[in-house]
């Protein structure tokens, strides 16, 4: 492998004076040196796969609402698919921009609750 070649549609970029992949740099080193030296007994449980989903929907106070205005929040179904418009309360009824947002999940899980206070 060369420096500039591409792998997997990727530009290869070498560590600072190495002419082979698989090295580390000396700065990512030292900030991986807890994970490195962590003995077995402080390595961190493997989660199960409800914990897993537990996290997934949300971390800790991110249901807070932080909307700066009144909203009006409508659950539709188009064409079967479930769907959830938001617009301000104050501009409901006359014809407005859209913005259409797709999560990229890959349909492994969550559902728009989980994202909606992102």
């Amino acid at each position: 492998m060369e420096r500039g070649q591409k792998q997997a549609g990727m530009t290869v970029k070498f560590v600072p004076g190495k002419t082979t992949g698989g090295w580390l740099s000396d700065e990512t080193r030292v900030n991986l040196a807890p994970v490195f030296n962590a003995s077995p007994a402080q390595a961190v449980e493997k989660p199960s796969i409800q914990d897993m989903r537990d996290r997934m929907m949300g971390a800790p106070g991110s249901k807070k609402n932080i909307a700066k205005h009144s909203l009006q929040i409508e659950n539709l179904v188009i064409d079967g698919v479930a769907t959830r418009r938001y617009r301000l309360a104050a501009l409901a009824g006359p014809t407005l921009p859209t913005v259409l947002y797709f999560h990229g999940g890959a349909y492994y899980g969550g559902s728009v609750a989980g994202a909606e206070m992102l």
